[in-house]
């Protein structure tokens, strides 16, 4: 059966309403009852949603029924939104605000009793407009259709072009908006309050308004390779359902935003900024964070050194020329399980790691244009299960340690002309299915299946990939 897309969103909606952590945030806001009731009128409509989905090719006022039943989904999952937002701001100013900034909440908008209050009206009105177009189901004869769960997933609408004032409420994700027009930024933007997804990359503002808090159901925001801007308004970490934020290529940016520790739900980074130091408290304080990429930070030379960052999976360095060390162990990478490092010039990996037990547990490693790499490496012959030396021109030989490597699933070798041989003993990796080689002249004419010299050493790998 072909999933259904109205369905998967109200699929979506029901999955929600239903979990422990929503029921708890819709009860911290006052609204539990009101989504309760709210999720009763989803599952009354979902049930016949995909009969309708069906039949709508040949009944118009099927069709015209379907849409508006999106147009109140799509409503109902701001709704919901809302009570995300405001749960996360709550935690904000509970963790980090001064006394002054929740007395400033209290007094403001968003004031518990008057969001409650709101929020309540607009729950409400969604119920009443959904019962409202619920009631025509049966004039279509529809029939209950059961799905498994497990193949329906969920989608976003995405809108490419405005028509009507009341579709921009409605855009949910909005990708380059003319590189020079500024305009569009505060007159149109703006305007799509529910917006999700924003891509700005390759702007060539010089200004990012504050009101970019307005927009606060933020998923992913990119600034990338905007070549204007020297400061971001500290308003950004206003955005609280952020996600990911892409600021690569920020390449005069002076310093990342104040309070970044604000964005508790972030969980991808990427920044090139001027700064030697990064705000590394603040960092280390985004909890959700996952992956983080430091890109073009020239003035960088020794970062995160007194900081734990305990949620860190992914982290990729690249061009920072002034880069010497970073404290790769489980005090400051609890949880790191891939690491990359690209043109720079001056970092060495050290011999840090005698307790064997500070080792990473590292999954992937990439090496890029490196020759030198310590014995402490062989820590991670238990965990390691890719590994990837890229454009090492100057690479003669592979390290010792790499025989080691007894969970070795995938090796890659991109680049390296210099690079004899591969080890003797590479047939001793009794777990490596995979062997890729590409720009090593030397490997190739060595290795070449079924003709090479050293065929016999790799020909018990599963997959083998040889080019010049």
């Amino acid at each position: 059966m072909a999933e259904s897309f109205i369905f998967s969103i109200a699929e979506s909606l029901i999955t929600k309403l239903a979990s422990r952590a929503y029921q708890e945030a819709s009860q911290v806001v006052g609204v539990y009852d009101d989504l309760q009731d709210l999720k009763t009128s989803l599952s009354y409509v979902k049930a016949v949603l995909l009969d309708a989905e069906q039949k709508q090719e040949q009944n118009h006022e099927l069709r015209e029924w379907l849409k508006q039943i999106k147009l109140i989904f799509y409503d109902a999952e701001n709704v919901l939104d809302q009570v995300n937002c405001e749960t996360l701001r709550k935690q904000v100013i509970r963790d980090y605000g001064t006394p002054k900034d929740k007395v400033g909440h209290f007094f403001s908008s968003s004031n518990p009793l008057v969001f409650r209050y709101k929020l309540a009206l607009q729950i409400k009105d969604i119920r009443k407009r959904l019962d409202r177009v619920a009631a025509d189901r049966d004039k279509f004869g529809l029939q209950v259709i059961d799905v498994d769960r497990r193949v329906v997933h969920k989608r976003e609408m995405t809108y490419s072009h405005v028509v009507e004032s009341d579709v921009i409420g409605r855009v949910r994700t909005i990708v380059g908006i003319g590189a020079n027009n500024e305009d569009l930024f505060p007159t149109w933007v703006l305007s799509c309050k529910y917006l999700r997804f924003l891509d700005l990359g390759d702007s060539t503002f010089e200004i990012l308004p504050r009101s970019i808090s307005k927009l606060k159901h933020l998923r992913y925001l990119s600034l990338g390779n905007n070549r204007r801007i020297k400061k971001l308004p500290a308003s950004i970490c206003n955005l609280q359902n952020l996600e990911e934020l892409n600021l690569r290529g920020y390449v005069e940016l002076q310093t990342l935003p104040e309070k970044l520790r604000n964005l508790i739900n972030l969980q991808r980074m990427s920044i090139t900024t001027k700064q030697s130091v990064l705000p590394e408290s603040d960092i280390a304080n985004l909890c959700s964070l996952e992956s983080l990429d430091i890109y073009g930070c020239d003035n960088l030379e020794s970062p995160f050194v007194g900081v734990k960052l305990p949620s860190l999976r992914f982290l990729r360095v690249m061009r920072c020329k002034n880069l010497k060390s970073l404290p790769l162990d489980t005090h400051h990478f609890p949880q790191l399980e891939e690491f990359i490092v690209d043109e720079c010039d001056n970092f060495e990996l050290s011999d840090v790691h005698e307790d064997m037990n500070s080792a990473l547990r590292l999954k992937k490693l990439f090496f890029c244009m490196m020759v030198n790499f310590p014995r402490s490496l062989h820590g991670y012959a238990n965990t390691l299960q890719t590994l990837v030396f890229l454009r090492c021109y100057e690479l003669k030989e592979l390290p010792e340690w790499l025989l080691n490597m007894t969970s070795l699933k995938f090796l890659h070798i991109w680049g390296c002309p210099r690079l004899l041989s591969l080890p003797e003993g590479i047939h001793h990796l009794k777990a490596l299915e995979v062997l890729r080689i590409e720009g090593c002249r030397k490997l190739y004419k060595k290795y070449r299946p079924h003709v090479g010299e050293y065929w016999h050493q790799i020909s018990h790998i599963k997959h083998i990939q040889i080019f010049q």
